[in-house]
């Protein structure tokens, strides 16, 4: 054009003015969302996510995730809190699936406060239903779960899906296919710009308190640890009474606290020079997973001591690292170990306990029988 030719500093001259403007702008956002800020000064923030079942009239919260990013170590933690978990409320004891869901937002953090043994933060929140869901999984795309491709429709229904063991069942298959999810995003961050360029797309589906400009803050932050390694669930410990009935156990919620508020829970004493003591079970149908798993292990990996092999009562379809004592840090070390030495692809799953013999325990799901290390050698090794 000719008033380009003419005028070529002028352009340089709009164009570094709109940089300078752009750039102003989003630190002016960062600086008045405490959310960002936090962020940048590498402190702890928290989101409550809950995914509601607007089924046949019903109004329930079905998925409860209190999610802590934790910029420093780095992670991703996962508080996922059951649907049918008893709190009390002035009408009485009541679950939390049906009080929250219609809560107003405001009231969050009270409700959460009768159930945790910390002060939760004045955590964001995130309210979706399912046609949000679909919304968000179509922009993701096919996710691989279980060694399946899941589309949108088909995630949906195996994150809803109940086996023998209710809705204990649909929380694992939650937080495997979240790990999933998490490692796609990992692998192909221009999902995770699609996401974002689509906001239009799905905010009508989803009620929160978050701006734009907070999502794609804290999205920007956590491109780099997206992987399944920095993900960590956290069980919630609950009593269970005759009847189904769920109470928050609060002493192992105060065992809980620790590795929730920090990535420790209490000092112990450890000579380094000890190996880290595992125990390796079978959660699969495919039986000598879990010998040829320590067998493998013992001979790729130095400073482990696997003290038992055996089979476990669940049935798992994808692996998961149960963390009962020590740090984080370890826990995350050990599953990159694991996982590239035996193929594993493994969910990290935290519930401590001190009284444990063993500081971790590996559960081998149905996903462990394709991989190639644990491939049987011989017609005689499971005799």
């Amino acid at each position: 054009m000719f008033w380009i030719k003419k005028f070529p500093n002028l352009l340089l001259t709009l164009f570094t003015l709109l940089t300078l403007f752009t750039f102003l702008y989003w630190a002016w956002q960062e600086w008045k969302s405490p959310v960002l800020s936090s962020l940048i000064r590498g402190e702890d923030v928290e989101f409550l996510i809950l995914g509601i079942d607007e089924v046949e009239g019903t109004h329930r919260a079905d998925t409860i995730f209190l999610v802590r990013i934790a910029p420093q170590f780095p992670a991703i933690k996962i508080l996922q809190i059951p649907r049918d978990l008893e709190i009390a409320t002035p009408q009485g004891r009541r679950r939390i699936n049906v009080v929250l869901a219609n809560s107003d937002p405001a009231q969050f953090k009270e409700k959460l406060q009768t159930i945790l043994s910390w002060p939760p933060q004045s955590a964001r929140y995130a309210i979706i239903n399912f046609q949000g869901f679909l919304k968000l999984l179509q922009l993701i795309g096919p996710v691989v779960w279980q060694g399946e491709t899941l589309d949108a429709e088909e995630a949906l229904g195996a994150v809803r899906f109940r086996d023998a063991s209710g809705d204990w069942g649909r929380m694992r298959n939650q937080k495997t296919f979240v790990a999933a999810g998490a490692k796609k995003l990992a692998q192909q961050p221009w999902r995770l710009i699609n996401l974002l360029s689509r906001w239009n797309d799905w905010r009508n589906f989803v009620v929160t308190d978050t701006t734009f400009f907070e999502v794609l803050g804290t999205a920007f932050r956590l491109r780099s640890f997206l992987a399944p390694a920095h993900i960590f669930f956290f069980q919630f410990p609950v009593k269970e009474f005759p009847g189904g009935r769920l109470v928050a156990d609060q002493e192992g919620l105060q065992n809980l606290a620790p590795f929730w508020l920090t990535n420790a829970g209490p000092r112990i004493i450890r000579d380094p020079h000890l190996p880290i003591t595992i125990e390796i079970l079978n959660a699969s149908e495919t039986s000598g997973l879990a010998v040829r798993l320590t067998r493998a292990m013992r001979r790729a990996l130095s400073g482990i001591d696997v003290l038992y092999f055996g089979n476990s009562r669940q049935r798992l379809g994808s692996s998961l690292l149960v963390f009962h004592r020590g740090d984080l840090g370890q826990a995350k070390k050990l599953m990159l170990d694991f996982n590239k030495k035996a193929g594993l692809e493994m969910t990290h799953l935290v519930a401590p306990n001190a009284r444990r013999e063993v500081e971790f325990t590996i559960l081998t799901g149905q996903d462990a029988a394709s991989c190639y290390l644990l491939q049987t050698a011989s017609p005689l090794e499971n005799l």
